[in-house]
């Protein structure tokens, strides 16, 4: 996880979110209870999780990581449970940016923001690639 505490550690650490990402093969957000219903979306991540603007900026990451890859379907998954013995993947969906989510701290926002404004343009980039639009 990135430092919370020392505040250059934490500058570094954001920093680093979209490359960290970009190795990563599979997104894992922990959870203090297992979902319940039908929903499988980020959003709906058990115990305030769904809410959180880390988390939604995690999932958007590596859905933004994905489409640049060319991979369809973006590997993030859920894990609850005694022991974390329930693990299911899980969509994103979010109705809601990033920046928009809860956070510990305030400050926090802009460093979401900042983010998800260069994950945004790349998507858009992307998909004037495709020639989609």
């Amino acid at each position: 996880g990135v430092e919370q505490d020392d505040e250059e550690l934490l500058k570094a650490g954001v920093a680093s979110l979209r490359g960290y990402i970009s190795l990563c093969d599979v997104v894992i957000i922990p959870a203090p209870t297992v979902p319940e219903g039908e929903s499988r979306t980020i959003d709906m991540v058990p115990g305030g999780y769904g809410e959180r603007g880390w988390t939604r900026l995690e999932a958007m990451s590596m859905y933004a990581v994905s489409a640049l890859k060319q991979i369809k379907k973006p590997e993030i998954w859920v894990a609850a449970g005694d022991g974390a013995s329930f693990l299911e993947r899980f969509e994103v969906v979010l109705n809601e940016l990033p920046s928009d989510g809860k956070l510990f701290r305030e400050k926090d926002r802009e460093y979401i923001r900042e983010h998800e404004t260069v994950l945004v343009r790349e998507m858009k980039d992307l998909v004037k690639r495709n020639g989609y639009i």
